[in-house]
């Protein structure tokens, strides 16, 4: 084993850096001579020339000194540039700006152009409205168009609306010119935060108008008892639109000394354009005079109609319309007297009054508000209303403590990706307290009623549908911090890393194929695609397509194309759960290669082609400087064609980047196939199955070279954790040993040269590399990097002073995984059998509690058919993610108090989630409790309840294989209870035998099947109605009933559910069943969820209360139902498991 002695700045440069960069510096070093070795063209011995001596690259100290001379006189060359003006020129957290200009016209064709690329992306994330917003069912938005929006963005952008009180007019703000020619991003920002408002208030609900949505509920009523008042016109949520500080201004505004309030006319008739567009929804809203006939307006009742045999009041007392012409329009649903007043005075009919431009000079906003919705400019208008109360509100928003444009660069410049996974508070959720209630920061002290912002969740997810719509191209906090240092020491990364050598006269010169600002882009886009791991980066040589570098009888055989040294490309396909990633075969495909190796007589680029077109193929002829195929002549394999044989290596790491399951993967993850299913992608026009040339020869080849390379990386290296040995903590004892003790040995570069050549850790080929890699650790160790202290100057081999070298010891000094603060999402990741072992251990304690306070039945005299050992068999099997990677979270990484009550609490509430719907009532099979006219159950619930439907609970395209499909002759019955009073279990079968269904009858305790009585859809009968809930989780649906026997069959290979639905209840195996089937509910409908993922981190950080994280389950997974009951189940789990 080779030990290379270091350079004393590096050791000091790695000793002192931070966290993040600690980890950074030596991978990326590692993938940085990994590439050079992988390309015989560079050459990293051969003496350069520095100044006017010529320096031996071969010894690390002597360039690394030389660089040190050369940046010190090249720094005390250098004038210090004047500083930038902050609101228009942003480099850094420091320039943000708070007083905000219009954006330069570059900026504002910048973003434009981006968003006209992004357009697809953007019409099927933003512009879409919900036709079923519980099952998440869309279709592209009718009064929300991307053509009209991005034409009103840019006449706002650009013109603005005139300001007679500001020189400076109304401009929607797009981001500064600045100095890293990024400011555009900032802008796109802006954009996706509007739209992600728009799409929570209005385009998601496809309307101009707010909608009648506020129920209000008798005493000790529920939920299917309540009625929309229609005197909600006049405002919601204990609001008036028409009254008060927020949403009316009767005085002059202390800066303008202007008065914008609408009069809120008595007189005023007016009537909204839209309603809800599906279902059996309230009327529109509309506002009229109090008549002596009629004092009151009525309600509607959603089993009846509207109604006006009593009085009922709305949240805020009201009982009328009059006057009440003030609700919600266009994207942003712009209300109140003081909102449509202004609207009114900068672009309305009061505009052109006082003989200002107007651009809608023919409309009184005041005496006709719903021309912003009914006006047949309406397209526009509304969005120019949203965008004008945008840019009038939020965008100039300046407090004391909040400053919206200074805020909006934060974003930018933080860690976007990792803050979108949504801490507690975070910017959408200021902006959304600012939009509804004028403070940043809600509930409100502006207005009367106060409370919690609404639709907040609702808000964060549309924000990260939009982040991922535009694809915004931001840099996290850790990305950034790289970038500095790698900035810092440019000239020196391309004059050693990025420099090739000519074969022939052994003359270095810089690389055009492979460019700094390419690998830096490269970078950022693999960092932003691949969920902010900390990517290490590669180098290379000018060549991008594997060359023919194998003599087979002294030739080189064009067949090499088909695979080299044994390998035989094609059959190098993808395994186990990513089999069907793999390429399909196309012998009808045919190109070649852009790149060879650079001496004069090496073989031309490989190629593929059919038979029809190459019968046989023969070799390259050195001495001719040509291919010869007037004879067959075979690689080692025997090929002696090329049909098929396009999966030579390319990018990077070409000698091992080859095959159909690495393009595959690349097609999957960032190229054509993830976009057709429906997922982000980096490439969505690539198609890396049908052109894999495309990392070499495409429009995007400069930054695939890279990105192929780096997610290669990835896949095999930085996820290595085999046998006991693991990538990450490798490079953390490296990091260590070489801030310690100045050392660097060779294993790690052997180790991994083997894993990238062979996929295992140890194997014969590896080459000793240790030469290199010291002295590109050399070129990145003098980037300037940062100290732990800014006294120390000459840095020693051993410092003898604070900081010594025990911080770098401690385990808490370096992360897990990456250097980057993991969110909430992550901590669903599969546990360690340690922490399996462990739970089931703490949780076999508390058996005599979880039995008594969880298992029991409200009926106590019965014995529950959830068992406490039924429960702990499953949970061990599910822990371990034993039905395809499906892992009940239990707590992950090191075993401590954080990650253990993270594990309990979310068994907890799971716990408290299944005794809620099963355990509690003793049943297996889901009960008949949707009633229509108090006593009536319709027999036909078993299709669906609440307004569902269970055969058209479809999977998603990418799962479609999975689902049950529903069999009209399927004949199933319940697991019967004896439970008088309560209607029967629910059966299914064919119209035939049931030509229609009746009802049960509470009152009368009694089947009435005389007469049909319809389910809430309508449904009389119950043909192929079978996927009722099952199990402790009442799984429902013919896609989770096909997931389940997908994902279970290898445990229960006798058992098929999509045949025998009721197996989970009455079978040789519903014990074990009920359980399983519960927790694999819970896996894919809760662990998956990104809300139900942060609450649970927040909840464990003691950020939210137990009635947040309740609610969110109840939201999430019962719409809403039982809320009380789950919340007191919840608390009795965490008794029962001493959950503190």
């Amino acid at each position: 084993m080779m030990r290379a002695r270091l350079p004393c700045t590096i050791i000091l440069s790695v000793y002192a850096f931070s966290v993040l960069p600690k980890l950074f510096i030596i991978p990326l070093v590692l993938l940085l001579f990994q590439c050079s070795s992988y390309h015989d063209d560079v050459n990293f011995t051969t003496p350069f020339v520095s100044g006017d001596v010529a320096t031996d690259i071969s010894d690390p100290t002597i360039v690394l000194e030389q660089r040190i001379l050369q940046s010190t006189k090249q720094q005390q060359q250098q004038q210090q540039p004047p500083p930038h003006d902050q609101s228009t020129n942003v480099c850094s957290s420091n320039s943000s700006p708070t007083i905000l200009s219009s954006s330069p016209p570059k900026v504002i064709d910048q973003v434009l152009d981006y968003l006209d690329k992004q357009k697809s992306s953007i019409q099927s994330k933003i512009f879409q409205a919900y036709t079923d917003e519980h099952r998440n069912v869309t279709e592209n938005s009718v009064h929300y168009l991307y053509e009209d929006f991005r034409s009103n963005l840019e006449w706002m952008a650009r013109d603005g609306i005139p300001n007679p009180n500001n020189e400076n007019p109304f401009k929607f703000y797009l981001g500064p010119d600045n100095c890293n020619n990024d400011g555009w991003q900032i802008g796109l920002i802006n954009v996706a935060a509007f739209l992600s408002q728009a799409m929570t208030l209005g385009i998601q609900n496809d309307t101009c108008d707010e909608l009648n949505w506020e129920m209000v509920l008798p005493e000790n009523g529920n939920v299917f008892e309540g009625v929309y008042p229609l005197s909600n016109a006049c405002g919601m949520r204990g609001w008036e639109y028409q009254e008060g500080a927020f949403f009316s201004c009767p005085g002059k505004d202390e800066v303008s000394g202007v008065r914008f309030d609408c009069e809120a006319k008595k007189t005023m008739i007016v009537k909204a354009v839209d309603k809800a567009r599906f279902g059996r929804t309230p009327p529109e809203l509309e506002c009229y005079p109090r008549t002596e006939e009629k004092t009151y307006t009525g309600y509607f009742d959603p089993l009846i109609g509207v109604k006006e045999d009593k009085i009922v009041e709305s949240v805020s007392g009201r009982t009328d319309v009059e006057g009440c012409c003030w609700w919600g329009r266009g994207a942003l649903h712009t209300k109140g007297t003081c909102n449509l007043g202004k609207l009114n005075f900068y672009l309305g009919k009061r505009a052109a009054d006082e003989g200002r431009d107007s651009r809608y000079a023919d409309v009184d906003f005041c005496e006709n508000p719903e021309a912003i919705c009914s006006d047949s400019r309406t397209m526009e208008m509304r969005w120019v209303v949203a965008l004008f109360e945008w840019v009038e509100r939020i965008q100039s928003f300046d407090s004391n403590e909040w400053n919206y444009i200074e805020q909006l660069h934060k974003v930018v410049e933080g860690d976007l990706l990792n803050d979108l996974k949504f801490d507690k508070r975070n910017f959408i959720d200021e902006v959304g307290g600012i939009l509804e209630q004028g403070c940043p920061s809600p509930p409100c002290r502006t207005v009367e009623k106060i409370q919690r912002l609404n639709w907040a969740n609702k808000r964060k997810s549309n924000f990260r549908s939009a982040v991922e719509a535009l694809d915004l191209p931001i840099k996290s906090s850790a990305f950034r911090e790289i970038e500095s240092i790698l900035m810092k020491g440019k000239e020196a990364f391309e004059e050693i890393v990025l420099s090739s050598v000519n074969p022939d006269d052994k003359q270095p010169y810089q690389s055009y194929r492979y460019q700094y600002a390419d690998f830096m882009e490269a970078l950022r886009l693999a960092s932003a695609s691949f969920e902010n791991r900390l990517i290490v980066q590669s180098i290379r040589d000018d060549a991008c397509d594997e060359h023919n570098i194998q003599l087979v009888n002294g030739k080189y055989p064009v067949s090499n194309a088909c695979g080299q040294f044994g390998l035989s490309y094609q059959d190098i396909n993808c395994s186990g759960a990513s089999a069907d990633m793999t390429c399909p075969l196309d012998t009808n495909q045919s190109f070649s290669g852009v790149t060879r190796a650079l001496s004069l007589r090496a073989p031309q680029p490989f190629k593929c082609a059919p038979k029809s077109q190459f019968p046989v193929t023969g070799y390259w002829d050195e001495r001719r400087v040509e291919e010869d195929h007037k004879t067959a002549f075979s690689n080692e394999l025997g090929r002696t064609d090329v049909e098929g044989c396009c999966w030579w290596g390319r990018g990077v790491f070409r000698n091992v980047t080859r095959g159909r399951c690495i393009f595959g993967q690349l097609n999957y993850y960032i190229g054509k196939r993830a976009a057709t299913e429906g997922r982000p992608s980096l490439y969505p026009n690539v198609d890396f199955c049908k052109f894999p040339e495309a990392v070499c020869a495409s429009e995007f080849s400069h930054e695939l070279r890279w990105v192929a390379g780096m997610f290669h990386w990835i896949e095999e290296v930085q996820s290595y954790d085999q046998s006991g040995w693991t990538y990450m903590d490798q490079i953390r004892n490296v990091s260590a040993n070489v801030a310690i003790n100045g050392t660097l040995e060779s294993s790690l570069a052997m180790q991994v040269d083997c894993i990238l050549k062979t996929g295992k850790v140890k194997c014969d080929v590896a080459e000793d590399t240790t030469e290199l890699f010291v002295e590109i650790l050399s070129a990145v160790a003098n980037f300037n990097l940062p100290t732990a202290s800014p006294t120390v100057t000459q840095p020693t081999l051993t410092p003898v002073d604070t900081p010594t070298a025990s911080p770098v010891v401690p385990p808490t000094s370096f992360p897990s995984i990456s250097a980057s603060p993991t969110s909430s999402p992550v901590i669903f990741m599969s546990p360690s059998n340690s922490n399996v072992d462990n739970t089931i251990k703490y949780l076999k304690e508390k058996r005599p509690s979880i039995e008594d306070k969880i298992l029991s039945p409200l009926i106590t005299d019965e014995q529950s058919i959830y068992t406490f050992d039924g429960f702990i068999e499953t949970l061990s099997l599910m822990a371990t993610g034993i039905t395809g990677g499906k892992s009940f979270y239990v707590g992950h990484g090191s075993i401590n108090a954080q990650t253990q009550k993270r594990g309990l609490v979310n068994i907890a509430a799971f716990l408290a989630h299944v005794r809620t719907l099963s355990i509690e009532k003793n049943t297996c099979d889901e009960l008949n409790k949707d009633f229509i006219n108090q006593t009536q159950y319709p027999l036909s619930n078993a299709c669906g309840q609440y307004g569902a439907s269970y055969q058209d609970m479809r999977c998603d395209k990418d799962e479609i294989f999975m689902e049950c499909k529903p069999d009209p002759d399927m004949q199933v019955t319940g697991v019967a209870k004896d439970n008088p009073g309560e209607p029967p279990p629910f059966f299914c079968g064919p119209k035939d035998y049931f030509s229609f269904t009746g009802f049960y009858d509470s009152a009368q305790k009694s089947i009435i099947n005389d007469v049909a009585k319809a389910n809430r859809l309508g449904r009389v009968d119950v043909e192929s109605c079978c996927w009722w809930g099952r199990g402790a989780a009442q799984a429902a649906g013919v896609c989770m009933y096909g997931k389940l026997n997908y994902y279970l069959k290898s445990l229960f290979p006798s058992v098929d559910l999509c045949k025998y639905p009721g197996s989970v209840c009455s079978g040789p195996y519903s014990f074990t069943l009920m359980w399983i089937t519960g927790m694999f509910v819970w896996v894919e409908n809760a662990q998956s969820d990104s809300l139900y993922s942060d609450a649970l981190d927040r909840y464990v950080l003691g950020e939210i209360d137990d009635q947040e994280l309740v609610d969110t389950i109840s939201d999430r997974l019962a719409s809403g139902r039982d809320k009380e009951q789950r919340l007191t189940n919840f608390q009795l789990a965490l008794t029962a498991l001493e959950i503190q």
